[in-house]
């Protein structure tokens, strides 16, 4: 059975994405787990957390967790399974040890646009774990409802394909939401297009139809991103490399990509 992990701090976007999660769930059969992660004092000169504190935080983080389950259970009709747990720690290595136990089909986070302050708490936690963990990380927009995966695509520099495209877990993720897919190039005016890398995409990915949009676009990021809204995109697959034009993950692209995307990105890495 797929799991999908949803960290939640009872934000409204985080209660965003595990709406998102409970439908994305319902639709492929998979379990979901909600995770609130306690923070906690990483350095022995901060003052620990009292006790009776502790245990005020924990019993007010079940009792977010059992509400938002009810209102989940009611938004799928009890169609899916749903848990909880609650861990003491830092968020990041939390869920990334979350994940090396559950093994999750995906983890689901949701990412706040703009200024608000809720942004800069969950929605940084939201780009660090989607930058470090070896599993799929949906982000999902603040206001941005599950309609179904019937579309989605995947930027991609077409550069040394068969040695960074993660093709395999790409399947994985295709095979469950059976979509149309759309392959989306954005280079700079002058670049060209290496026609071998392009086959080797289409050749790993023939199951699945894909088709290819090649653009040109000085501000690669946001060619991405309004391509992505323009082709009415369900989800939006990107590839995270340490070298190369779509270094998307870094603080360059990420404000374009991730935080202000009217689309889910999903990192694969």
């Amino acid at each position: 059975m797929k799991t999908i992990i949803v960290p939640t701090d009872f934000s409204s976007s985080a209660t965003n994405a595990a709406n998102f999660a409970a439908g994305l769930a319902a639709s492929i059969d998979a379990d979901l787990l909600l995770l609130n992660v306690i923070s906690m004092p990483i350095s022995t000169s901060e003052i620990p957390i009292p006790q009776p504190v502790l245990e005020e935080m924990v019993n007010a983080a079940n009792t977010d967790l059992d509400e938002l389950i009810a209102k989940l259970n009611t938004r799928t009709k009890n169609k899916i399974t749903i848990s909880k747990e609650i861990v003491l720690g830092t968020v990041e290595y939390k869920i990334k040890e979350k994940c090396e136990e559950k093994k999750p089909f995906a983890v689901v986070m949701g990412m706040t646009q703009g200024h608000k302050p809720e942004r800069y708490l969950f929605g940084s936690n939201s780009l660090a774990v989607a930058r470090h963990i070896h599993y799929p990380v949906l982000i999902i927009p603040e206001h941005v409802a599950f309609r179904g995966i019937g579309m989605v695509g995947i930027a991609c520099d077409l550069h040394q394909v068969t040695e960074t495209f993660p093709f395999d877990k790409v399947k994985e993720l295709l095979d469950a939401f059976s979509p149309d897919l759309h392959i989306i190039h954005v280079s700079e005016k002058d670049s060209t297009t290496d026609m071998g890398e392009t086959l080797s995409v289409q050749n790993h990915l023939s199951k699945y139809k894909p088709q290819f949009h090649f653009l040109h676009q000085k501000n690669i990021a946001t060619g991405i991103d309004e391509y992505a809204k323009k082709l009415g995109l369900d989800i939006l697959i990107i590839i995270p490399k340490h070298h190369g034009i779509l270094d998307i993950l870094n603080e360059k692209y990420s404000k374009k990509i991730i935080a202000e995307a009217e689309v889910p990105v999903l990192s694969v890495s």
